[in-house]
């Protein structure tokens, strides 16, 4: 403990050489959880302040200090004494902050950011990290913009910041955090549906994880999403295969989306010999069945699934399914799509909205818009010190 103590004290060093030997040494510490026990237990020194005051230093020392906090988060005491520490929180906040000096630079961001972006997702798995996250560090008024921040700088470098994927998940256990990615007049929610076709498995599980969130208890949310921003035919894409539906009568009903992949996927054959995969991830899989059948809960929702022709999807996709569990939640999703209606739940059921046609070019040019969106043009001096992105 001695040891350990000396160690903590050097990180109060005036001197950065001494700062960096010292984090490297309290990082090799927390690789184990003695190691862990014994920075938490310590007396004289908060380890969890001083490695939180570090995270703003020089960007190795910022890094061993990072890299420590999230060892120590996989611990659950430790993580409980974190997550209270206003310190920590003002570090952290203030640290990812400067993303979007990183954002505009063409070099590859900083891996200090990214480990800092992996702590914030530990700490935010608990209600209480989602909720102090949104609190941020201005005050009520500012209430969510450094999520927002979060999600703008994702948006922009998503594969070297995918882990912010996370975050948001884990944000959209929130009332606040579901009300914020729906917000109609941003691109947050259109860019987790375009994040959905990642080329990361864990992005593309967390991308559906939050449109399930943003579904939970809200049959006004269910409804916009499926009638308004095509969720049905963004969930039922990545079930498609080559072979596309059989019935020349269901494919002549699929929405445009789906009839335009089925077609890119016949050329794509046809030209490049590329066949269409579905979505390999056995775990995004069942995500999406989920998703699918929590809003077949209600019966306004199910006749939007019907009208978009989701049972002839499910219909090619079942066979190929080979995940038990997913495949006793098609057979649910499809005792609620087909036959009669008396019996089957009906939710706070809500007349059919208008269904608005979602076409592949729309999607496309909203995407290319979007990095328009992300442009803020701060109206005072106070709120430019809290919106601290400026993406061209």
């Amino acid at each position: 403990m001695d040891k350990v103590e000396e160690f903590l004290e050097f990180l109060k060093s005036n001197r950065p050489d001494v700062r960096k030997q010292a984090s490297k040494d309290v990082l090799d510490l927390t690789g184990t959880d003695g190691g862990i026990v014994l920075l938490n237990s310590a007396e004289t020194h908060d380890s969890l302040a001083l490695l939180s005051r570090l995270l703003g230093d020089q960007d190795e020392i910022a890094l061993n200090a990072a890299k420590a906090l999230v060892n120590m988060s996989s611990n659950e005491r430790a993580k409980s004494s974190l997550l209270e520490k206003s310190s920590f929180w003002a570090s952290i906040l203030e640290t990812l902050s400067e993303l979007g000096k990183a954002i505009n630079s063409p070099k590859t961001i900083p891996e200090r950011f990214l480990v800092c972006v992996k702590l914030l997702n530990n700490v935010t798995t608990s209600v209480f990290g989602a909720e102090r996250l949104l609190e941020g560090r201005l005050g009520e008024k500012y209430r969510g913009l450094d999520v927002q921040n979060l999600i703008l700088f994702w948006l922009k470098r998503p594969d070297e910041l995918a882990e912010i994927a996370l975050v948001i998940t884990n944000v959209t256990q929130l009332d606040d955090g579901r009300d914020l990615v729906l917000n109609k007049n941003e691109p947050f929610l259109s860019g987790v549906f375009r994040m959905m076709e990642s080329p990361f498995a864990s992005t593309r599980k967390a991308c559906v994880e939050t449109v399930r969130n943003c579904c939970l208890n809200n049959l006004d949310a269910q409804l916009f999403l499926l009638a308004s921003m095509g969720l049905c035919e963004r969930l039922l894409k990545p079930l498609l295969g080559q072979e596309g539906i059989a019935d020349p009568d269901d494919f002549d009903e699929l929405p445009i989306f789906l009839k335009r992949a089925i077609e890119d996927a016949d050329k794509n054959f046809v030209e490049k010999h590329v066949e269409k995969e579905r979505e390999s991830d056995p775990e995004v899989r069942r995500l999406i069945i989920d998703v699918l059948l929590l809003v077949a809960q209600h019966r306004s929702c199910r006749e939007i699934l019907r009208v978009k022709k989701t049972y002839a999807v499910i219909k090619a996709y079942h066979p190929t399914e080979d995940n038990e569990e997913t495949s006793d939640l098609i057979f649910d999703l499809v005792d609620l799509l087909l036959g009669e209606e008396e019996g089957k739940p009906d939710l706070d059921g809500k007349p059919v909205p208008k269904i608005v046609e979602i076409l592949p070019e729309e999607i496309q040019q909203s995407h290319k818009h979007e990095e328009e969106d992300l442009v803020e043009s701060p109206e005072d001096e106070e709120n430019s010190k809290s919106v601290l992105y400026e993406i061209d």
